[in-house]
């Protein structure tokens, strides 16, 4: 018995110092000394030499990707008319590759989202695993199943990142609390995932989110100049304006992420979300028309921003890989919702 509890405190120390879990490990001191000396040390020495492979997060610099939902024409919430499968998002990380892609960042794991990872990493990417969180009561249990699939994802394939993203904006659309999206993080971890966390700068300086954003691993930082205001002389933004799509949006953008890993030094901070649209649908007339939004300037800020962004060894999920038909066209994107990507839906 005394061998029995020895071992199984060590087994499960490098069972939890292991960044994704292979197993369950739920046997009980007498199971470990009923496995005899012999036996017991040789799954601790497997456990050993498998922990060695670990993963390891990687610098900001080196997360250049993009964000993916999988989706062409109807979205999610048209189904069962469109679903995601395998053939698609083959061609689409094809397509994805070619533009030196490293990382894929996704939004969710149903509706078959969870093939993703798998086939990015055939095409020599990465992913950050999106777990979405529905408004309303179901939210929590929703992301619970969320993160089921991922982990059922990550075990299937060793070759996966163990991180995933919890919910999108969560505190920032009014979904949760801090504190209830901490209790999140804090499970997920327990699973052995590292965690990030992707919201807009009000937020991310909030000073009373500060043990939320400690407790994550990741930051992604949400910032899209055309939803900003023009600064005058004394910084402050000025009603009624939009950056346009050049070097001081790039800027804005890089300078807001390098603030935010000042505040958070030890973190992992990276650009979670950015872009501009490269079309308006709206009437030329209306007041909300974007003139400025066409796919050369849209391409202009993109290389911009990556070039201002890799003088500042910072990390950039472009957002997005495509068009997106289906999105909401109202408020500030009316017209320019469903043209954010960096390829139309068509491919």
């Amino acid at each position: 018995h005394f061998f029995g509890a020895l071992l199984r405190l060590l087994c499960s120390h490098i069972y939890f110092s292991t960044p994704f879990a292979p197993f369950s490990l739920d046997w009980s001191t007498e199971e470990f000394a009923r496995m005899g000396l012999v036996a017991a040390l040789a799954m601790a020495l497997a456990l050993s030499v498998a922990s060695t492979g670990a993963f390891v997060l990687p610098t900001s610099e080196n997360f250049r990707g993009v964000g993916y939902s999988g989706f062409r024409h109807l979205g999610p919430d048209l189904l069962p008319q469109e679903w995601i499968n395998a053939e698609i998002v083959a061609q689409d990380m094809k397509i994805l590759q070619s533009l030196g892609t490293k990382w894929i960042r996704t939004y969710a794991t149903d509706l078959n989202a969870s093939l993703i990872p798998s086939i990015a990493k055939d095409h020599g990417m990465d992913t950050i695993i999106g777990t979405w969180v529905n408004k309303g009561e179901d939210g929590i249990a929703f992301w619970y199943q969320e993160l089921e699939r991922a982990e059922r994802v990550v075990r299937a394939d060793p070759r996966l990142a163990p991180i995933v993203i919890i919910g999108n904006e969560l505190i920032y659309e009014g979904i949760m609390t801090a504190e209830k999206v901490l209790e999140l993080v804090r499970h997920a971890k327990s699973r052995g995932f590292y965690t990030a966390l992707g919201d807009i700068p009000p937020v991310m300086f909030d000073g009373n989110h500060t043990e939320l954003l400690n407790t994550v691993d990741i930051l992604m930082l949400h910032t899209h100049p055309f939803f900003s205001k023009v600064r005058n002389s004394l910084g402050e933004r000025i009603p009624n304006t939009r950056l346009l799509p050049d070097i001081a949006a790039a800027d804005d953008v890089v300078q807001a992420t390098l603030k935010l890993h000042e505040v958070f030094p030890d973190k992992l901070v990276v650009v979670g979300e950015t872009g501009y649209p490269s079309a308006d649908a709206s009437p030329t007339n209306a007041p909300h028309h974007c003139r400025w939004c066409t796919e050369e300037n849209q391409k202009h800020f993109f290389d911009v921003l990556y070039y201002l962004a890799g003088t500042s060894h910072l990390g950039v999920f472009a957002f997005e890989a495509f068009d997106e038909q289906w999105k909401d066209q109202k408020g500030e994107e009316v017209g320019s919702g469903p043209h954010w990507g960096l390829f139309r839906s068509d491919r």
